[in-house]
């Protein structure tokens, strides 16, 4: 098997199913964000995602792309006057 061939069957991998752990692709997914735009806040420099390593393999929890998902999330002019009455 050339490596070329290897990187591919690696790449197309994805986690158990069930599983709280999400590849780039599949969390590209799950979140609606790009892959190139995934990678950029799970790198080390920006860490706005917090990542896990398994060996070549970038991991991430569901509940962290939650929380970040949640921690961007913009309220409506309504949902922020109903905010302010309480």
């Amino acid at each position: 098997m050339e490596a070329t061939e290897t990187r591919q069957i690696r790449r197309r991998a994805v986690t158990p199913e069930g599983s709280d752990y999400l590849r780039i692709p599949e969390a590209s997914v799950y979140c609606g964000l790009s892959e190139s735009r995934l990678r950029k806040l799970t790198a080390p420099r920006v860490a706005a995602i917090p990542v896990y390593k398994d060996g070549a393999s970038t991991l991430i929890h569901k509940r962290d792309l939650d929380a970040y998902m949640a921690s961007k999330r913009q309220y409506s002019r309504h949902e922020a006057a109903q905010a302010a009455l309480l």
